[in-house]
């Protein structure tokens, strides 16, 4: 939750991670370029600034935001004294569209507040949350949601007790189903039997329902899932 400020001695935006006994702050401060003795021949001076700011509004973190900063040892030196991250703009705006694509969870952003350039961790940090975990557990939903489901349609027939017997399956068979969907479209990834027992939880959670989990802990679609 952010709110702008930039007034006199204050810093341009304070965020501010309601968590609990874990709640932290952060001041932004921004510095450009334009107009006449641009900044930028005193960025080293931008970091005592920032750690100032952070003070004026008791945050716990301080961050300076720079166009193009320049690779100065002094900068550097600045950075890790007062205890400032650095922040390019064009960072700031890759976490923002990594928000807009998927919310980031507040605490994700704290190694992002370690003094010094965080352009590098940055980079990994958007790699990873549009394509780490998340993804990993997002297609551990779809593709067990989908292959159970087209496997119970291909056992449709009017032979009840067969049906009975074949339509659930259990969380190893379900897992092979789903590596066997990976494989046949070129994705050498591979997902294990926890990963599609946490899909499974997911998908029988009373908000979803698209599948039950019976006593045997064998897993059976009951109805189309519309939030995929």
């Amino acid at each position: 939750m952010a709110t702008r400020h930039g007034g006199e001695r204050q810093p341009d935006v304070v965020a501010v991670a309601p968590l609990g006994a874990t709640a932290f702050s952060v001041a932004f401060e921004c510095k450009s370029e334009e107009g006449p003795g641009a900044y930028h021949k005193n960025y080293a001076l931008g970091a005592s600034e920032a750690a100032r700011m952070k003070e004026s509004v008791h945050a716990d973190y301080a961050v300076l935001v720079l166009v193009d900063p320049p690779l100065e040892r002094a900068l550097d030196f600045e950075l890790e004294t007062h205890g400032v991250a650095l922040w390019t703009a064009d960072d700031f705006c890759a976490l923002l569209v990594a928000n807009a694509n998927r919310p980031i969870a507040w605490p994700n952003f704290l190694p992002l507040l370690k003094p010094g350039r965080r352009s590098g961790d940055i980079v990994e940090f958007c790699h990873e949350h549009a394509h780490g975990a998340w993804q990993r557990a997002h297609i551990a939903v779809v593709y067990a949601y989908v292959e159970l489901f087209a496997y119970q349609r291909s056992l449709v027939t009017t032979d009840l007790p067969a049906l009975r017997v074949q339509a659930s399956v259990d969380l190893e068979t379900l897992t092979y189903m789903v590596n066997e969907r990976l494989a046949k479209e070129g994705d050498t990834g591979r997902l294990g039997v926890e990963d599609i027992r946490q899909a499974v939880g997911y998908l029988s959670a009373p908000t979803v329902g698209a599948v039950r989990v019976a006593d045997d802990g064998s897993v059976v679609a009951v109805s189309e899932c519309r939030v995929l």
